[in-house]
């Protein structure tokens, strides 16, 4: 839980609680798969009032995650609805704001699954490197590729399926 103040949190900034733990598997002695599909583990609820701290904000380890935001800004200022929901899905793998009958539609088209950043993703990234590097050096591409993969992984949130796809 939480409220509208960690909305409002930069990357960066530090959040302290006293916290409880438990497993997302086993809820009130349910099997929950839900959680453990999404790639959460583990669920912490607050026992206490959290505080924020400033932390360092400005460092260069939270650059991706700060260039992640703005482009997410800039998509909801120029597009708006399942527009902007779709590209922030399409290229950050956010499927919150697309509306329930857009994720209906593309499910039942099939195509659902290319809303998740993965290969697809790298493969795009890649050739566009590629397009700029030149056809015939490959050693520049592959200089370019590696940080560029990395950066991409980590403006997207690094999640699983995008950490394999750029392994690959």
């Amino acid at each position: 839980g939480g409220d509208e103040t960690l909305l409002l949190l930069a990357p960066g900034q530090q959040v302290t609680d006293d916290v409880y733990l438990q497993s997302a598997a086993r809820i009130r002695d349910d099997d929950v798969t839900v959680f453990n599909s999404k790639g959460v583990f583990l669920l912490a609820g607050s026992r206490g009032t959290p505080a924020f701290g400033e932390g360092n904000p400005e460092a260069l380890r939270w650059l991706p995650a700060r260039l992640g935001h703005a482009m997410q800004e800039r998509i909801r200022t120029l597009f708006d609805g399942d527009d902007a929901g779709f590209l922030l899905a399409l290229l950050t793998g956010k499927k919150g704001e697309l509306s329930a009958q857009a994720e209906v539609d593309l499910s039942e088209a099939g195509v659902y699954h290319i809303l998740a950043v993965s290969g697809m993703h790298c493969a795009c990234l890649l050739g566009l490197v590629l397009l700029l590097a030149g056809r015939h050096r490959r050693r520049l591409a592959a200089a370019m590729a590696i940080p560029a993969l990395i950066f991409y992984a980590a403006l997207t949130g690094t999640s699983p399926s995008v950490v394999r796809a750029c392994v690959m």
